[in-house]
């Protein structure tokens, strides 16, 4: 049996809570509850703040990283342009060649400029995140001639 004394002054004995599958709950103890029961929600929402928190700096992290964008295409774009301009320049400097040799040729041009790029990519994305971007996207736009 459960009892709920809800009275001030109190309307239940206490001793009826030393009785065998009774259940005696005042005031105080639901007090105790909710107190508990606070305490519990005010530790939740504070672990649930700390993970928004994180969550609101990874976003920021991802947006700033996405700021890289404009000067990564150009820099691939400045790349493409300059890889097809010399292969241009080697193919016709070497006559007629069979349609693989020209595949392999195209293949070896890509991929080189690839694995050029790939690391100043990466770069100037963690620049962002940590905060250097300006810096980084100023000096990559000035050594490869970037800007208009």
């Amino acid at each position: 049996m459960f009892f709920i004394d809800m009275a001030v002054p109190r309307d239940i004995a206490p001793a009826i809570s030393t009785l065998e599958n009774v259940f005696l709950y005042d005031i105080d103890a639901l007090e105790n509850v909710v107190a508990a029961n606070r305490r519990a929600r005010q530790q939740a929402a504070l672990l649930a703040e700390d993970l928004v928190w994180r969550e609101v700096e990874h976003f920021h992290q991802w947006l700033a990283a996405r700021e890289a964008t404009p000067t990564i295409v150009a820099l691939r774009q400045w790349a493409e342009t300059t890889r097809r301009e010399e292969l241009d320049k080697a193919l016709a400097r070497m006559g007629p060649l069979e349609e693989r040799q020209r595949r392999a040729l195209e293949g070896f041009s890509v991929g080189l400029v690839n694995k050029l790029l790939h690391v100043p990519t990466v770069n100037l994305k963690r620049s962002f995140r940590e905060g250097r971007a300006p810096e980084y996207v100023q000096l990559a736009r000035h050594l490869f001639a970037l800007d208009p």
